[in-house]
This record gives structure tokens, C-alpha cells and sequence, in this order.
């Protein structure tokens, strides 16, 4: 995005018109466009007062939305956030707020699939990876991998 002469405001809000973004999102589109330090700072701290960024905002929003069409474990939230410039102790604030419970969020991906509960070790094996790479810890998948195995005994 080239700067075009425009002042670092409007450029910002532009950038946030499309979707929400970051202060570090925003941070990083100033700076590659050549503005000076206290120019950033200026804006970033302008759009924060008006509320246009707020990144507490943003994390709550992205983890609601995250936990809403595809649960992840705090492994990968904090990674995901991380790459939006989200301090983790951000994240940690917003998942007590919400109540994040990791085992909770397994529990309703793997039950998602088309394929639960898992009837064969090849199968436990595929919930396996497919927890793990939504990034839920090994004691939560296998807690997850053991209540089937209650359920199935129900």
C-alpha cells in the first residue's frame, strides 16, 4: 500500500475500514509506509482513544469467533494472537474472562467431526493429530480420546 501523500491518519483508517486490525497490524503498515516514529505514536494513540483499536477487544473477538467455527487449544491461540502482535498475557486475561476451558473446546472439535467417536486405534490415532494440530495439549487429547471410551460403555 503506497502512501500516496496521505497523512498517517487516513491511512490508518483505511486500513481499518476493511476488517479490524491491531496496533501492531496498524504499527507495522505506518512504518513500512515511511512515517516517523512520533507520527505513529500520535495516530496509534488517537485511534485508541477513539476506540478504532483496542486490542483487548480484538483478542476477545478473535477467540469468541475461533471457539465459535473451530476450537483450538490455548497452544495455538497464543501463537495465532502472538502473530497479530497480542501480548500473551492478554490472551491469558481474555481466556479467564471468557471462562476458556481447554478440555471443553477438544471435547466440541473432536465431537464435530464427521467421524467421532473413533471405533478403531487408526481412528484415535487421526482424532489424535487432528486435536494436535488445532493445538490442544497431550493429556487434553487423551482425556478426550478416554471420555469416548466411557461413552462407548455407556
Amino acid at each position: 500500500m503506497k502512501n500516496e501523500g496521505r497523512g498517517p491518519l487516513s491511512l490508518a483508517l483505511d486500513y481499518l475500514a476493511r476488517r479490524r486490525r491491531t496496533a501492531a497490524e496498524v504499527r507495522d503498515l505506518l512504518c513500512r509506509s515511511g512515517f516517523e516514529q512520533s507520527q505513529i505514536e500520535d495516530t496509534l494513540s488517537y485511534l485508541e482513544r477513539m476506540r478504532y483499536l483496542d486490542d483487548m477487544d480484538y483478542a476477545r473477538a478473535f477467540v469468541e469467533d475461533k471457539e465459535a467455527r473451530s476450537p483450538c487449544g490455548r497452544a495455538k491461540l497464543y501463537y495465532l494472537l502472538a502473530e497479530k502482535g497480542i501480548d500473551r498475557t492478554v490472551v491469558d486475561q481474555i481466556l479467564f474472562e471468557l471462562g476458556y476451558e481447554e478440555l471443553d473446546s477438544a471435547l466440541r472439535a473432536a465431537r464435530n467431526r464427521a467421524d467421532w467417536p473413533p471405533c478403531s486405534e487408526r481412528h484415535r490415532q487421526r482424532i489424535y493429530r487432528f486435536l494436535s494440530s488445532r493445538g490442544f495439549s497431550h493429556s487434553v487429547i487423551m482425556k478426550v480420546l478416554s471420555t469416548n471410551e466411557v461413552e462407548q460403555q455407556d
